[in-house]
């Protein structure tokens, strides 16, 4: 798949197109990240790219990273998940009730 680097301005940015394989580890490489920041989102087609597929943005903790041309979506490993935040939340609320459990058998214990 083609990528290419975010830079100042479009023409710096398509000076950094390469062809690299369409792997999390090839992307992270090139974006010179480690793979677990990697995160990838649709983007709208750019046609001034002269690229024939839909793009897709690649960012990473510290913001935007480039495009590529091709979603390696099928990794399941950095791709925004929608239910991101309702997994965290279930998590905590997990927690929270085996600390109210926790704590409620010590005052029924202790009440005896």
């Amino acid at each position: 798949m083609k990528a290419r680097k975010h830079r100042g301005g479009f023409r710096e940015s398509m000076a950094t197109i390469k062809e690299i394989p369409a792997t999390l580890d090839a992307v992270a490489k090139y974006f010179e990240v480690p793979a677990r920041q990697i995160r990838v989102t649709p983007y709208s087609r750019d046609d001034r790219q002269g690229w024939e597929s839909a793009t897709w943005l690649v960012s990473g903790d510290n913001g935007v990273l480039g495009m590529v041309n091709e979603a390696f979506i099928n990794l399941h490993r950095g791709i925004d998940d929608p239910y991101e935040d309702v997994t965290d939340t279930v998590k905590g609320l997990i927690a929270w009730i085996a600390v109210a459990g926790i704590v409620g058998l010590i005052f029924w214990t202790w009440g005896k």
